[in-house]
Parts: C-alpha cells; structure tokens; sequence
C-alpha cells in the first residue's frame, strides 16, 4: 500500500500518467521509475519528493491567485 501511494504520487506530479509509465522499482527509501517512450529513468528520494510536492502545491496556489 505505502509503495503502490508513493508510486501513484510521484507519478502525479512528476513524471507522466501511469499509461506511459515501464516500471517502478523500490529499495531503500529510493523510487526509479523508468518511461515507455524514453527509457529514461527517474531516481526520487522520499525526502526530495515531498519537498517537490509541496513545492509544487504552493506553485499551483500562487498560479491560481493570479489567474
């Protein structure tokens, strides 16, 4: 359940929909996740994706407050 949200997570706010996504992969405290389309894989540590995330959420807010 913890991988399958951190997944789902990271996903959501980084990478592509699940569709594009090859495989996930876990150790560590360490996520890959590798694409279809570009065999690029992505390296994400629990601390930096939840700094991201709210990065992210606070960018979201300030975009919606000027729109």
């Amino acid at each position: 359940m913890f991988i399958a949200q951190w997944s789902m997570l990271i996903v959501k706010h980084f990478v592509a929909p699940q569709k594009f996504v090859k495989k996930t992969k876990f150790w560590a405290g360490v996520v890959q996740i590798e694409l279809i389309s570009t065999n690029i894989r992505y390296h994400f540590y629990r601390h930096t994706i939840h700094d991201a995330v709210i990065k992210n959420d606070q960018q979201a807010k300030q975009k919606q407050l000027f729109n």
